[in-house]
């Protein structure tokens, strides 16, 4: 007995994507109250986990349809304004986390290539704290979770990331406790 079933998919007639520009940071044009959200890239970070949920905040943007509802930045780690990443191709940031101003709602640290290769500048672990703690709300992608850690914000909370890492930090760092097999 075959149990099949076919699937059909009909395009929905949607209104064009306004022409945004690059670094939405200088648009005038954005409401005053959009929240901005600010993704950190630590190289070498990982591209799904920096452009991901940048296009999930500029998808709600254009269904949402009239005033955009955030205003999305990506900001480096470093000194310096374009970040490596495991592909070996150059991403060009908004800015350096130096060069950042402004209050954040929500602060993301990009996946990044595990615990031991981490690169950032000094300095940037107390920028992240500050920041943190001034952000309604702060996060990560996948392997950013270490990068949280590192800068002693998941300290005695309960963690998670890609399972593999999620394994082999449990036994470098003892501040956090990672729960491996654990979907948030």
């Amino acid at each position: 007995m075959n149990c099949g079933f076919a699937l059909s998919v009909m395009p929905i007639r949607q209104p064009a994507r306004p022409n945004l520009r690059r670094n939405q940071a200088e648009d005038l044009s954005l409401p005053r109250n959009a929240r901005h959200v600010l993704i950190v890239a630590v190289p070498p970070m990982r591209t799904l986990d920096l452009f991901g949920p940048a296009e999930v905040f500029g998808d709600a943007n254009w269904l949402q349809g009239g005033d955009s509802a955030y205003r999305v930045n990506i900001i480096s780690a470093c000194a310096d304004r374009v970040v490596s990443n495991h592909l070996g191709t150059p991403v060009h940031t908004d800015r350096t986390f130096q060069e950042h101003q402004g209050p954040i709602d929500t602060l993301l640290v990009a996946g990044c290539m595990g615990p031991r290769k981490l690169h950032y500048e000094s300095g940037f672990l107390d920028w992240l704290r500050l920041q943190s703690s001034r952000s309604r709300r702060f996060g990560s992608i996948c392997t950013g979770a270490f990068v949280l850690a590192k800068a002693g914000l998941l300290d005695g909370r309960r963690a998670t990331t890609y399972w593999n890492w999620a394994i082999s930090s449990a036994r470098l760092e003892s501040r956090q406790s990672w729960m491996p097999l654990l979907l948030w």
